[in-house]
């Protein structure tokens, strides 16, 4: 009888553990929160939170693993001391359980002394020390199987503040390494007792997530990629998931268990023949500038002999353009230029004009009448900037040093004339001017401003300094950044998991491991195509919205981008991907890069079929997608709806081949009809180090040529503010964006030179050429950067500088010019001696260089504040 009971007991605990359940989470809600959110809900985990409360282990049977996070401190109920419980635990894991215990949880267990000496055989060893993270270097995964799911085979820097001791039956699965003299000491380790198992291990995901601010970013194609604090974070959580992966019984939700085999890498659509045809653009014509013939008089030795007049009735923006206009004339000749109502008919005057305002939208005119000169249309700030460079005015970079106000105590009003709209119709350029969040704070923390206070100081500088007199238009503006139509276009999806992540699982992608959480892309959640609720629920969306606002032209459909899960690769998805689109590499979440087709033809299928619902409705409205990251490349099998504005992302300065790809698509996409709008991230260049650069030539061509060919406008992110390292850059992509004359970039670039350093000026050119000659070399080869631009073309470089400082002597704004240019050079000094150290890997120099660098930065930008913008330094490789 006793031996059939016994037998009885065992399949009766064999009939529990053979059930799917559910883990169990105990511990403090901070602990617990991050573990579900980013381990156990991503993985299709049903979970029962237990946060804040102790469970009785003689309850651990209803549960398939129990997790122990950081428990609650000086509760006498989370000691392990009582020996029913202590039996308990360990029937629970003999009986084939698993049991997670983290530091945080060993704090508490072990109550005082911390000794662990009454759970040794159940955890596998009897002490929890205390160590210094100064003793120990990287993480050592003894188990090379393990390492390499993980993806850790070279180890991983993990917080070191605490290990297991005086090892009883635990197997070590990872070891900090002990640097000078000290033993290593387990990091991981798991105890097997009877049928089950006790994982303990020395971090968990919230005390990682704690110490890094930034997870990862999305590069400059769209794509996720992990910091490397990002990196410690995901290994801890792919830690986790491949334990809770291991343990057999686990109750997934019914998405996960009817989903998982529908995930896959083949791509089930039908090959797709659509053409690629390739046809040559229109080259854009340009216009030689034509010397001036004088008008009328304006100022004769200091004193004024014009008016400017604003009619009573005048818009409220005159006002301020005819005060600005004012304050530019005093500025050229001395002389003070009343502002009037009116003037007589012989009375030289600058009229501010309504005659034109109903022109079309931006229209700009500027008209010489005799004696007046007429200022007016619906675009008269684009008017008046027209005239001032007229007169020789320049605006090259922000703030007083960089507007060029010429000298001329006797001034005439030049014979000119000019009626124009800019060609685009959206003109933007992103200026990301540093404000103290986000990621900002953690550029400036990367430049050496650690302290928020000082941060602030900074960025209140920076605005208060960025115009050139109180009351003037801003750098974007006087160059005529604006816009007539009310396209919308950006990531519209990034509330949508807030919307329907509980009501509508099926809207967002399947992931490798069977579930479609997006728990850890909240923000950036990846959608699943296929789903004809979700066609119908955005096309929704985008009726609704533009029936409120009947003014939009568009409604964003974009993507998001960036974010941690991966593309849906759900089989009805797949069916979307024609076996022949082009071969490309995408990163899968927790499986590294892969190699798939591209989705162009997947997101074209979907945008289509958006379109379709809501053109139905609203024939006369468009919606605008990103040609971005995995769908970028030319479909092969379906063409865009013609209400699609094309939002063409791809563009590359660092690479010449890559290119003239993008030259030769952007021709392709235009042979479906659609508007081609530019919103690229290839304003920054080789971004990932700071040292000067010149590819203003290829940038202000590319965006000329653009518009020679039915572009309609523009969204350049990722503009740095580096003016002393890229500044020319900048200045020349202005100037394509309104060139009412027609220059080539020849002509502009000799007028930057000869505006903004003088007698100087030739050897600026050289300077800026040789430069440019280094970008080209690097771009046609495809190297680093740094590969070029070294030492010994920084010495060359120096000595061009040091010339057209003395050329400059005599002209105090323009060696200051000079100076500020020769800062970007510095900064790529102390680049080229970093990149050195790192690749010698000689730490102690490497270290001593990045703090030198911190110190040029945060030293020069309360003196130059426009030298760099520090808040895109989160993403420079040396820090």
């Amino acid at each position: 009888m006793k031996k059939f009971l016994l037998c009885l007991s065992a399949l009766l605990c064999a009939a529990v553990f053979a059930a799917d359940k559910p883990v169990l989470l105990i511990g403090q809600s901070y602990s617990v929160t991050p573990f579900a959110r980013y381990v156990a809900i991503p993985m299709g985990i049903k979970t029962v939170d237990a946060r804040n409360k102790w469970v009785p282990p003689r309850e651990y049977h209803k549960y398939s693993a129990v997790y122990l996070g950081v428990l609650v401190k000086n509760d006498k109920n989370f000691i392990l001391n009582k020996p029913e419980e202590i039996a308990d635990m360990r029937r629970y894991v003999a009986d084939g359980g698993t049991l997670i215990v983290t530091s945080g949880a060993l704090y508490n267990l072990c109550g005082k002394g911390r000794s662990l000496k009454l759970v040794e055989d159940i955890l596998g060893f009897s002490w929890y020390a205390s160590v210094k993270s100064t003793n120990y270097s990287t993480i050592k995964f003894t188990d090379p199987a393990v390492a390499k799911v993980l993806g850790l085979e070279n180890g991983c820097r993990w917080e070191c503040t605490s290990s297991m001791a005086k090892l009883t039956t635990g197997k070590v699965l990872a070891e900090y390494q002990g640097i000078n003299g000290q033993a290593n000491m387990p990091a991981i380790l798991v105890n097997t007792l009877g049928k089950g198992k006790v994982y303990v291990l020395a971090m968990d995901v919230f005390g990682q997530r704690r110490v890094v601010k930034t997870i990862g970013i999305a590069d400059a194609e769209g794509r996720f990629v992990l910091t490397p604090g990002g990196i410690k974070v995901q290994a801890v959580e792919k830690l986790y998931s491949w334990i809770l992966d291991s343990i057999a019984g686990v109750e997934m939700s019914s998405s996960r268990k009817n989903e998982k085999s529908s995930w896959g890498l083949k791509p089930l659509g039908a090959p797709g023949k659509l053409p690629a045809v390739s046809r040559t653009g229109k080259k854009p014509v340009f216009k030689k500038s034509q010397p001036l013939r004088d008008a009328f008089l304006l100022a004769e030795d200091g004193k004024s002999k014009a008016v400017i007049v604003v009619p009573v009735k005048a818009r409220r923006n005159i006002t301020a353009l005819a005060k600005e206009l004012q304050r530019h004339l005093q500025a050229i000749s001395g002389a003070e230029f009343p502002i009037v109502n009116a003037a007589a008919a012989d009375k030289n005057a600058i009229v501010f004009s309504a005659e034109f305002d109903q022109l079309p939208p931006e229209t700009a005119v500027v008209k010489c009448r005799g004696n007046q000169l007429i200022l007016g249309g619906p675009g008269v700030s684009l008017a008046l900037t027209y005239f001032l460079e007229k007169l020789g005015v320049r605006y090259l970079w922000p703030g007083k040093l960089g507007k060029i106000i010429p000298q001329k105590t006797t001034l005439y009003a030049p014979q000119i004339e000019l009626c124009q709209a800019p060609v685009l119709a959206v003109r933007r350029i992103r200026d990301n001017a540093p404000a103290p969040r986000n990621r900002t704070l953690w550029g400036m923390a990367h430049c050496g401003l650690t302290e928020f206070a000082r941060q602030q100081e900074y960025c209140q500088l920076y605005r208060k300094e960025m115009l050139d007199m109180p009351g003037n238009r801003s750098l974007n503006v006087w160059h005529g950044l604006g816009a007539r139509s009310s396209y919308s276009w950006g990531h519209a999806f990034g509330n949508y998991y807030k919307r329907f992540g509980k009501t509508n699982l099926e809207f967002f992608a399947l992931q490798p491991n069977g579930s479609r959480s997006q728990e850890q892309s909240v923000e950036r959640p990846r959608l699943c195509l296929s789903n004809p609720g979700l066609v119908k629920q955005i096309a929704a969306d985008a009726i609704a919205a533009m029936s409120k606002n009947p003014k939009l032209t568009s409604f964003s459909i974009c993507l998001n981008d960036g974010g941690s899960t991966s593309f849906c690769m759900c089989e009805a998805c797949r069916k979307l991907d024609p076996v022949n689109a082009k071969a490309q590499t995408m990163g899968f979440s927790g499986m590294g890069k892969q190699n798939y087709v591209s989705l162009t033809d997947r997101v074209l299928h979907f945008s289509n079929a958006v379109a379709e619902l809501v053109t139905a409705k609203m024939p006369d409205k468009l919606l605008s997608i990103y040609v971005y990251s995995a769908y970028q490349t030319m479909p092969v099998k379906v063409k865009p709806h013609k209400s699609l504005i094309l939002c063409l992302t791809p563009m590359s300065y660092v690479n010449e081949n890559s290119r003239q790809n993008c030259l030769e698509e952007y021709m392709q996409w235009q042979n479906y009809g659609c508007k081609l709008f530019f919103r690229p991230n290839a304003l920054w260049g080789h971004y990932q180090i700071l040292a000067p650069q010149n590819y203003a030539r290829k940038i202000f061509n590319d965006l000329e040529y653009y518009k020679a060919n039915g572009l309609c406008g523009t969204d350049y992110d990722c503009h740095e503010q580096q003016w002393a390292f890229k500044g020319l850059v900048y200045y020349a992509l202005l100037k394509a964006h309104w060139n009412p004359d027609r220059l080539s970039y020849d002509e502009i670039f000799d007028d930057y030179c000869r505006a903004g350093f003088g007698k100087g000026a030739e050897t600026m050119k050289k300077y800026f050429l040789s430069l440019e000659k280094l970008c080209d070399r690097a771009a046609d080869t495809g190297k680093d950067y740094l590969n070029f631009f070294n030492l010994d073309a920084a010495a060359e470089l120096n000595k061009l500088l040091d010339q057209a400082e003395s050329e400059c002597a005599g002209d105090a704004d323009a060696v200051k010019r000079v100076q500020f240019v020769r800062l970007g050079l510095r900064g790529g000094e102390i680049t080229v001696k970093l990149d050195q150290a790192k690749k010698a890997k000689n730490s102690k120099l490497f270290r001593q260089l990045q703090q030198e660098m911190r110190q040029f930065i945060s030293t020069t930008l309360f003196e130059s504040p426009f030298f760099l913008g520090p808040g895109s330094m989160y993403r420079n490789k040396h820090f």
